[in-house]
Parts: structure tokens; sequence; C-alpha cells
């Protein structure tokens, strides 16, 4: 079965506190699906014009098969003023879906504005 491979593009942790990247994952299909889920962090925010080469760190690397019917939750810690961006591939089933929020501090706490990436809101990556 072929995959893809999809990203929420860059984000910011705009706040001046480590922020948490929510991440669900959901397998609403009758069969098992792997998926794997990637957060990088691609450093603070520097000069405009200035380019980042490459992410400097794996915050979250994620490899399993989900089974039917199954939801996981996925969480990665973001530096204060750090960028960063959730990539996840999958079987080529619309059946998993996917869905990021960017919240302060643990479950319970609100969600932030900007920094919800809904699974129809992903970027579809060109494979290499």
């Amino acid at each position: 079965m072929s995959h893809i491979t999809r990203s929420t593009g860059i984000l910011q942790n705009s706040l001046d506190v480590e922020i948490n990247a929510h991440i669900e994952v959901v397998n609403l299909d009758d069969e098992s699906h792997r998926v794997r889920v990637k957060v990088f962090d691609w450093g603070l925010a520097g000069a405009a014009g200035v380019p980042v080469q490459g992410p400097i760190a794996t915050l979250l690397n994620f490899n399993d098969k989900l089974s039917p019917s199954t939801r996981i939750a996925l969480n990665a810690d973001i530096l204060a003023g750090h960028h960063y961006e959730v990539r996840v591939t999958h079987s080529k089933n619309e059946s998993v879906m996917i869905n990021v929020f960017g919240r302060e501090g643990d479950a319970g706490n609100p969600f932030i504005e900007g920094n919800t990436v809904l699974d129809s809101e992903f970027v579809e990556l060109e494979e290499s």
C-alpha cells in the first residue's frame, strides 16, 4: 500500500513560555494502519530574510501500527519562541485523520489560537 507524508507547515510558539504540541491521530478504518508522527524543532525566530537550514532537533518520533477504530494522543514540548512542524506519514487512506493543537501546559488547559491545524489543512509533501 502506498503512503503519503503530510505537514502542518512551520508554526511558531509566540508565547514567552513553553507550550505543548498536542497531536490527535485516529484510525476509523476496519484495518490497522502504520502511522509515523514526527515533530521538528526549527529553532528560534531569526532575523527577517535570514534562512534557517533544516530542523535543529526532532522532538517526537512515533512510529507504530494503529489498530482499527483507535485514537492516540501524542505530545511534544515546544520551547518559547521556537518554530515547529508536525509531519505525518501514513497509508493513503482517508480513514486516518490527524489534528494538531497547541496548548499552554498540560491537559485541561485551553488550546492556543493560531496553533491549530486540522486534518484538512495539512499539506501533502512531494515524495523525494
